[in-house]
């Protein structure tokens, strides 16, 4: 039997985050050593195998430019290479553990395996902070994925828009054909991505046809999902933390201005949210018929809906009212669920972001849909501020 190695940690979660059309692109060779935004920039040692290079080089190596192209450098892996355990610029190498059953295992082939996403949430909630792991698991049960920035995911995206494998189906800003998380019934309408070959992972593009570095997909997993995994794992490294913050985590959103909302908005005081009861998230609604004549649409799918509360809260992304045709379908959309006796409030990234400002708007969310904030002690507004700041880049 040759040698194991096993992608791993936070490594594992950028290859879940990496669409697989970006890891069957093969990028040139003679791109990876040209500067971005051409190439990757990758030095030439890194792309070449040594006669003694170890089995862990070997593998990965061949791979850069294939399907491990989603992965930042160094490589965090588990080898059971007993002379293998080593940091360079290629890979960061450790033995392989005991406590790693093989049903937690994606074959890649040739010997190299990833974790499955469980696993990589699990082996990822030691390294990442409270509110950096609730991210990544609203991103896991939601319906997108961000991939690195980095210059061979860009390269490759390039060179997919160029052949036309990729293209903005849809200019005008309207979803691709992954659509509601739930139905009108309010019962789960994506299945998960094991499930979904069907449902291609899709480029966003914003309204004026331009790619985002997001990318729609069916959900890896769902919370039921990991707390069921976490039940069967004992007392595996890492369990305390991610039951801890599992509890905030909501199923179905779209995007991560979608998750930072939900997170303030909904999570509990001990990681600063306000704790507001949890709405049906991206769930359709279908328009009767003279709606559908006001609206221009025969449905809408809310962005978070409080059904019994009549309130509906919209996230606008950057790419927001960019072109005319964006402002129709917008304002057609609103007009719609307003027509349907909704009260429809749009967040923008700006205004959440500005802490003052959203202070502002909550306090005007709170008086007017009886939605009461938590009590402004010291202690929660510096857990609230740590949330905000951690969400947003502010420290």
């Amino acid at each position: 039997m040759g040698t194991m190695i096993v992608i791993y940690g936070l490594s594992a979660l950028e290859y879940h985050a990496t669409a697989p059309i970006l890891r069957l692109a093969v990028i040139p060779e003679e791109l990876a050593s040209t500067p971005p935004p051409m190439g990757c920039g990758l030095e030439k040692r890194l792309l070449r195998q040594r006669k003694n290079a170890r089995d862990v080089a070997r593998h990965l190596c061949g791979r850069l430019l294939g399907e491990l192209k989603g992965l930042s450098l160094p490589v965090r892996v588990l080898t059971d290479e007993v002379s293998a355990t080593a940091k360079t610029a290629l890979f960061h190498a450790s033995r392989m553990r005991d406590d790693l059953p093989r049903e937690d295992l994606i074959n890649l082939g040739g010997g190299l395996y990833v974790t499955t996403i469980e696993r990589t949430l699990l082996d990822c909630a030691c390294r990442l902070s409270p509110a950096q792991l609730m991210v990544k698991l609203f991103e896991a049960c939601g319906t997108y994925a961000v991939p690195p920035a980095d210059p061979r995911v860009r390269c490759a995206v390039n060179m997919l828009l160029a052949s036309g494998e990729v293209t903005p189906e849809h200019p005008s800003g309207e979803r691709p054909r992954i659509f509601e998380f739930y139905d009108a019934k309010g019962r789960r309408a994506l299945p998960y991505e094991a499930q979904a070959d069907s449902l291609p992972w899709e480029l966003c593009f914003d309204t004026c046809g331009r790619p985002t570095q997001l990318w729609r997909r069916p959900p890896l997993t769902s919370k039921g999902r990991i707390a069921r995994y976490i039940d069967g794992v004992g007392h595996t490294r890492g369990v305390a933390q991610l039951r801890h913050v599992l509890g905030n985590v909501i199923d179905g959103s779209a995007s991560p201005l979608e998750t930072e909302v939900l997170l303030m908005l909904c999570g509990s005081k001990w990681i600063g949210g306000e704790g507001w009861e949890e709405p049906w998230v991206n769930r359709r609604l279908d328009f009767p018929s003279n709606i559908r004549a006001l609206s221009g649409q025969g449905y809408a799918i809310p962005d978070q809906m409080w059904l019994d509360r009549g309130i509906i809260f919209e996230c606008q992304g950057k790419a927001f009212h960019a072109d005319e045709r964006g402002f129709e379908v917008r304002n057609g959309r609103r007009a719609g669920l307003e027509a349907l006796g909704f009260e429809v409030r749009e967040i923008t990234d700006a205004q959440v972001r500005n802490l003052e400002i959203w202070d502002a708007m909550l306090e005007g969310f709170s008086r007017a849909f009886d939605m009461p904030l938590r009590k402004r002690t010291p202690a929660f507004l510096r857990r609230r501020d740590e949330l905000h700041g951690e969400l947003f880049g502010m420290k």
